[in-house]
Order: structure tokens, then C-alpha cells, then sequence
């Protein structure tokens, strides 16, 4: 699914003939996600994200970056934000999201990864931010990642999750970027 801001689109490819109520659930949150983006992403011309943040990489990175790679981290960063911020105005939509992340997030890269262990240690970027999942899942990522790429790094990427999560839009534009940066900086 994805929006443009103005619509949400389900790839019907995507969508089985029938499903079981946990993949509707899930197909629900998905709905919900992108509402989020419509209603918390700034992507409106009040505040210019993309153009800041393709600004700053270019001074940031002379030699050259990857648009798709700003993007991820991005998108990794603000998806957490959103679904943060809809949880807190619409409580009623959480086990919406637990089902959707659990799905696309979680059972994905058990399916990509036939160890546990790399599964989790690659989710915990992407769930840090979603502490509806829950803490022992959250630990349980973190450690994963600590065997597999360090402490310190873990340590980096909370910092900066954390801090994304807190940011206001438009008036903390600037801060994203360098913190979108920061991540695409950590993880390249």
C-alpha cells in the first residue's frame, strides 16, 4: 500500500481472494498506516522535507548518495512516527497496527531470514519506534542486533529514533534531515 497524500492504494495483487480475520485485521492497520501518512507526513509544500533533506545530503555527501537509500531511512523513521502519533489520538487503531507490523514486519524477514536470530537483529530498526509491539519483542530485537552489528550502533540508532519520534513538522524539518541522514550514515 502506499499513499500520495490524497489517496490510498492497494496493490490487488496483493490482496488474496480470501483471508483468514488476522489478514484482514492486518489489511486494516495497513489502511491505517497510510491515513497516517496523510494526516502526520510532511509532504505538503508547508514543509519541504524532501527538498531539505536532498539539500543537506549533497553538502553532507559530495561524493555521492543514493536518493532510494535517503528515502528507506526516511520512511523507516517516519513510519514509527506516524503510527506513534495515530495510537496516541486513536487508541482504538493499536491492535489494528500490532497485526499490520506483525505481518509485514516481523513474519517478512522470518520468511527472508531462516535464522531467528538475523530476523530480529534486522527488525530492530524497524520496530524500535513501535513500542505497541511491546518491550520484550523491542529487547528482544535489540539484543539480536547487538550479536550481529555491536552495541554501539544499537546505542546510535535508538538515539536517533527516540529523538525522531519527538519531532514536530514544520518546525523541526531541518532536524529530520540530519537525523535521516544520521541513520543512513549508520547503517550504510
Amino acid at each position: 500500500s502506499w499513499t500520495d497524500g490524497k489517496k490510498i492504494v492497494f496493490d490487488e495483487t496483493s490482496i488474496p481472494e480470501s483471508f483468514t480475520n488476522a489478514q484482514l485485521v492486518s489489511l486494516f492497520g495497513l489502511n491505517y498506516h497510510e491515513l497516517a501518512h496523510i494526516l502526520y507526513t510532511p509532504i505538503s509544500k508547508n514543509a519541504p522535507i524532501h527538498s531539505v533533506l536532498y539539500d543537506l545530503a549533497s553538502k553532507r555527501f559530495p561524493d555521492g548518495w543514493l536518493p532510494s537509500h535517503i528515502h528507506a531511512g526516511f520512511n523507516i523513521l517516519e513510519d514509527q512516527r506516524i503510527e506513534r502519533l495515530m495510537i496516541g489520538q486513536w487508541p482504538s487503531t493499536k491492535p489494528y497496527f500490532v497485526n499490520a507490523a506483525s505481518d509485514h514486519i516481523l513474519n517478512t524477514l522470518r520468511k527472508t531470514y531462516t535464522n531467528r536470530e538475523e530476523a530480529l537483529a534486522n527488525a530492530y530498526t524497524l520496530i524500535l519506534g513501535r513500542s505497541y509491539l511491546g518491550s520484550d519483542v523491542i529487547r528482544q530485537a535489540r539484543e539480536s542486533f547487538i550479536t550481529f552489528k555491536g552495541a554501539e550502533l544499537a546505542d546510535k540508532i535508538e538515539s536517533i529514533v527516540k529523538e525522531y519520534q519527538t519531532l514536530v513538522y514544520p518546525d523541526d524539518t531541518e532536524r529530520a534531515a540530519e537525523l535521516i541522514l544520521d541513520l543512513y550514515e549508520s547503517v550504510s
